[in-house]
């Protein structure tokens, strides 16, 4: 699969700091970036800590979107990833309106909370982005209620 080891590094996202945060530094791997469920994906941190291997084997190592929220440092506990051709942004903690030119057309839902597994207590109820749904139409030919 790889080599690698698990660092520690304090990051600076303009103004949020976040001393001593665990990361996986690979140093060679055959997994693909991205393709399928062997495949490495993700942003740094954004996902949330039931989800990590590093959180699983690393003692205090929870995600950074996870320590800067419990830590008070984000307004709101959210973060949104724009991607452009030629370059993007990464808001942590708020809208970012340079993106989002009209906050009311946003709808906003809550995240389902998954139970804690096994001897995992200390990770947040949150396991995967995931909303529920009273109904679901495909190209208005199939109706799922």
């Amino acid at each position: 699969m790889g080599r690698g080891f698990i660092a520690r590094e304090t990051f600076v996202f303009e103004n949020f700091t976040v001393p001593a945060q665990a990361f996986a530094l690979i140093e060679q791997t055959t997994v693909p970036l991205g393709e399928g469920q062997a495949g490495v994906s993700g942003l740094l941190g954004l996902g949330f800590s039931r989800l990590s291997r590093i959180s699983q084997s690393t003692e205090n190592a929870t995600s950074i979107i996870d320590r800067l929220s419990r830590e008070g440092q984000l307004e709101y506990p959210m973060f949104g990833v724009s991607l452009a051709p030629q370059g993007g942004t990464l808001s942590l903690g708020a809208v970012d309106a340079g993106v989002v030119k009209d906050a009311r057309l946003v709808e906003w839902h809550d995240i389902i909370p998954f139970p804690l597994v096994g001897q995992d207590t200390k990770s947040p109820y949150y396991l995967h982005w995931a909303i529920g749904l009273d109904s679901l139409e495909v190209c208005r030919f199939v109706k799922l209620a």
